[in-house]
C-alpha cells in the first residue's frame, strides 16, 4: 500500500531519530573524538541526506501523480499544471487542436513522463538546486529561509566530501556532532513546510 506524504514524512522523521540515536548520540558526551568516531559521523551525515534526497524525490512524484490524475479525471486545473505546461510545453500550429481537453491531456501525459526521468536519473541530492529543480516545475515554492537553506547547503557540502573522499586527510572540516543534528533538523523543517505546501494545494474545475 502506498504512504500518504504525510506518512512518509514521519516515516522520515523516525528514521532521522534512529539514525541519530545510533552515530550521534554515543558522541555527545566526548570531549575528543577519535578515527572509529569520525566514521560515525560520516555514515550519520551520508544516511540522513540520503533519506531527504529520497524522500523529496517521492513527494514530488506524487504531486505530479496528483495534478495528473485530477485533470484526467475530473478536469481541475492547478497551478503545478500551469507550471508544468508552462516550463515543459511547446506551442504548436493551432489548428491541429480539435478539443482542448484531448490536447492538454495528451501534452500533460508527455510531460509527466519526461518529468518523472529527469527526476529519477538527473536528480543527485537534497541541495536547493535539485529541490527547485523538482517541486518548482510543479507550482510548489521552496521556503526561502537563509538558516534552512544554510543547513541544506551545509550537510550537501559535508556528504558530497564524506561520500567521495574516502581518505580524511582530503576532507578539510569535520563537522560537529551537534552541528550535523542542527543541519539535519532544519532540513527537516524545510521538508514539513513543503509538506504543508503540497498539502495546501488548490484545484480548479475548467468549466
Amino acid at each position: 500500500m502506498d504512504l500518504t506524504i504525510e506518512q512518509e514524512f514521519i516515516t522520515l522523521q523516525d528514521y532521522l531519530l534512529d539514525i541519530e540515536i545510533k552515530y550521534i548520540c554515543p558522541l555527545e558526551k566526548k570531549l575528543l573524538l577519535d578515527k572509529a568516531d569520525e566514521l560515525d559521523l560520516r555514515s550519520y551525515c551520508v544516511l540522513s541526506h540520503a533519506a531527504f534526497e529520497e524522500f523529496a524525490e517521492n513527494m514530488s512524484l506524487k504531486v505530479l501523480d496528483e495534478i495528473t490524475k485530477n485533470f484526467a479525471n475530473t478536469k481541475q486545473i492547478s497551478v503545478g499544471l500551469i507550471m508544468l505546461l508552462h516550463i515543459k510545453g511547446s506551442p504548436e500550429d493551432i489548428d491541429k487542436i480539435d478539443l482542448l481537453y484531448d490536447y492538454i491531456l495528451e501534452k500533460l501525459k508527455d510531460i509527466k513522463s519526461s518529468f518523472s526521468k529527469e527526476i529519477a536519473t538527473n536528480n543527485h541530492g537534497v541541495s536547493l538546486k535539485y529541490l527547485k529543480r523538482m517541486f518548482i516545475p510543479i507550482g510548489i515554492d521552496i521556503p526561502n529561509n537563509s538558516r534552512l537553506i544554510s543547513s541544506l547547503d551545509q550537510l550537501a557540502k559535508y556528504r558530497g566530501d564524506f561520500a567521495h573522499k574516502f581518505s580524511s586527510k582530503k576532507i578539510k572540516t569535520i563537522p560537529s556532532p551537534l552541528d550535523l543534528v542542527s543541519y539535519v533538523s532544519d532540513i527537516t523543517e524545510m521538508m514539513g513546510e513543503i509538506v504543508r505546501r503540497v498539502k495546501s494545494m488548490h484545484y480548479f474545475a475548467y468549466k
